[in-house]
């Protein structure tokens, strides 16, 4: 029963947080966006203090149930566990004494990350947002296809019920890096068990700590327990030492696989208040494990470092036939107030990509520096900034995009349009053109007088907010003769 019950609160969270991801129609309700925001690394750098108590506090009552029904990766882990046992060895999992010099050296390294800005390293071990980058750069992607595919289908049909959308990897190292990361994870779900979630995880390491003092435990019955091993050898979070009848519960993550497969009802789930877990400190670690866990992260940290020259502008100039420009300083969303404060605050959950209407937004390379790459970063290359949207600093988890409202956004200068008169097609071709200036939704494009009864744009940078609207109707290639320079700090 209570597997079961964990089992369908489990689907249904991991369900609903991946179609939001995936909702390239839009049809299903912002609100939905709190999935996201109850995550714990969301919460703690967006000041959620509510949220945080809630979560702290349901581990004191119940555990870890967090790892195994609310974050999204666990779920994902456990998912790829099943497929495991139908297609290799059941009960394959033993114990292993805690890595804990591994776990607790990560969690320094995760909260120096944060502490001096160095987002990167957050970006690359927080749970929830190696998840969401999964789903953006690698499922998404196949999802539009498939959406394209039925397109086709319905089309011929006479039917027009799927709407084609136009697929393309919009970095090629977010793409690297998430392929490697979920590699990564599926190996050592597959092998270990939950290694990374007791290892690796800084979520995973904090609430641990917690759990030791939940009043809610899993215990063994010695009378009853004749030593069978069982209960260990489904464990996947390898936490149950069945020779000394000790449970490690700073790494259970109450999935109650354990209670389920025992024959014998040796163990059960209840309250038993101040029991201490008899936890074995980490004498002999693994080496291999440790050998493996330090190849996988100079792995993703070597990956930026050689992907940070411009994968996703060769990309766009493919796609879209124009040159990326050279801009000083890089296009941050409204709502983020300035770059230095995105930078901080973002740990690269590409939720705000996922969700931009215009495919505004991408993951940077190298214009935020190697230490925030993956960070969101405007081009208008295929797109430009609705005036009347404000979808992304609606569904932003940790408050690196802050939620504003549309007349507050309509009044956000996230950037200047700066004008190169030779480029454009009235001096190149002489052609009259006017593009820029009539989807300026400010006006704060002019047309002033020229050759030969020809107009020419002249820019009003007070009244320009860096939409983007200009750079994306101006004809010009492959440079536009128009494009958006970024602020440091945005003005209102």
């Amino acid at each position: 029963m209570l597997k079961n019950t964990r089992l369908i609160a489990a689907l249904l969270w991991f369900s609903l947080i991946t179609l939001y991801f995936l909702d390239i129609a839009s049809v299903l309700p912002d609100k939905m966006a709190r999935l996201a925001k109850m995550q714990f690394v969301p919460a703690l750098l967006a000041h959620s203090t509510v949220i945080l108590i809630i979560l702290i506090g349901l581990t004191m009552i119940l555990g870890r149930i967090y790892c195994s029904v609310i974050c999204p990766l666990g779920v994902f882990q456990d998912i790829v566990g099943w497929f495991s046992s139908r297609f290799g060895k059941k009960n394959r999992y033993k114990y292993f004494k805690p890595l804990n010099v591994v776990r607790y050296s990560f969690l320094a390294v995760f909260m120096i990350g944060l502490i001096a800005g160095i987002m990167i390293i957050p970006a690359l071990i927080d749970p929830y947002s190696l998840y969401g980058r999964m789903i953006t750069s690698l499922i998404k992607p196949l999802y539009q296809l498939g959406n394209n595919l039925m397109a086709d289908v319905t089309d011929a049909n006479g039917s027009y019920y799927f709407a084609r959308n136009q697929v393309y990897i919009a970095s090629l190292a977010s793409l690297i890096i998430s392929a490697v990361s979920v590699v990564t994870i599926k190996f050592l779900m597959w092998k270990y068990g939950r290694v990374y979630c007791n290892s690796v995880c800084p979520v995973g390491t904090i609430l641990g700590v917690v759990s030791k003092f939940a009043i809610f435990k899993i215990a063994i019955n010695t009378e009853q327990c004749n030593n069978c091993g069982l209960c260990a050898r489904r464990c996947k979070a390898s936490c149950i030492d069945s020779k000394n009848h000790a449970i490690d519960y700073s790494r259970c993550i109450a999935c109650y696989n354990c209670i389920g497969v025992c024959k014998r009802d040796a163990i059960t789930y209840k309250y038993q208040p101040n029991k201490k877990s008899k936890e074995v400190l980490s004498a002999n670690v693994d080496h291999s494990k440790r050998r493996f866990f330090g190849t996988a992260i100079a792995t993703s940290v070597a990956v930026p470092k050689i992907m940070a020259h411009g994968a996703g502008e060769d990309i766009i100039t493919k796609v879209t036939g124009r040159s990326v420009p050279k801009r000083e300083i890089p296009l941050s969303p409204a709502g983020s107030l300035a770059v230095k404060r995105l930078n901080n605050h973002c740990t690269s959950c590409h939720l705000c990509i996922a969700k931009c209407p215009n495919n505004v937004l991408r993951p940077s390379v190298k214009e935020y520096g190697i230490t925030n790459i993956m960070q969101p970063v405007m081009y208008y290359e295929k797109g430009f900034c609705d005036y009347n949207c404000n979808l992304c600093s609606t569904v932003c988890p940790n408050g690196a995009i802050s939620k504003v409202s549309i007349e507050e956004k309509q009044k956000i200068k996230i950037g200047y349009a700066s004008l190169n008169i030779e480029s454009c097609v009235v001096v190149t071709d002489k052609e009259e053109c006017g593009n820029c200036s009539r989807h300026c939704p400010v006006d704060a494009i002019r047309m002033l007088p020229y050759e030969d009864k020809r107009r020419i744009p002249k820019v009003d940078t007070e009244l320009c907010i860096g939409c983007g609207a200009c750079e994306f109707h101006c004809p010009a290639k492959p440079f536009t003769a128009i494009y958006v320079e970024g602020y440091e700090v945005h003005k209102a």
